[in-house]
């Protein structure tokens, strides 16, 4: 009677040994850009139209260079982190699904943080957003973060 119960639950782990694997791939990848400078790139949400998911993934290589060039290095009482997520959202009258990456940004010692959104379709050029674009976006957000700890000089 014991040996059917180690049983079962040797077979109850062997079946749940795949959905632990693949969970596994799904975490957060974090990128230190300089030092105590860091980009959390977190995964694509499972339900997200493959569209949609391909656009966010051409989309990281560029911001993640954006985010490098207009950054630098910090001190550890000053160090940024920034968050990317993607995100879907209908658009205009005809509900158009369009992709955006929520950003979110925040110093280590503040008790802030801030939250942008940057559609992945630029209206302008009626293509992908570019490096410009992004870098515009990049400037308000870290405008919004300036650390006061370290002085102006030092901080973003």
């Amino acid at each position: 009677m014991r040996h059917g119960a180690v049983l079962t639950l040797f077979a109850l782990g062997l079946l749940s040994f795949p959905q632990a694997a693949t969970a596994q791939g799904s975490t957060d990848r974090n990128v230190e850009l300089h030092q105590n400078v860091r980009l959390i790139e977190t995964p694509v949400p499972p339900d997200m139209a493959a569209d949609l998911k391909s656009s966010y993934q051409h989309f990281l290589p560029l911001f993640e260079q954006v985010v490098k060039e207009h950054t630098a290095d910090e001190t550890a009482e000053c160090s940024l982190t920034l968050r990317i997520t993607a995100g879907m959202k209908e658009v205009g009258s005809p509900k158009i699904p369009r992709a955006f990456a929520r950003v979110v940004a925040f110093r280590k010692n503040s008790k802030r943080e801030y939250e942008g959104r940057l559609f992945m379709h630029s209206f302008v050029t009626d293509g992908p957003v570019n490096a410009d674009e992004i870098a515009t976006f990049l400037k308000w957000i870290l405008g919004l973060v300036n650390c006061k700890a370290a002085g102006p000089s030092t901080c973003i």
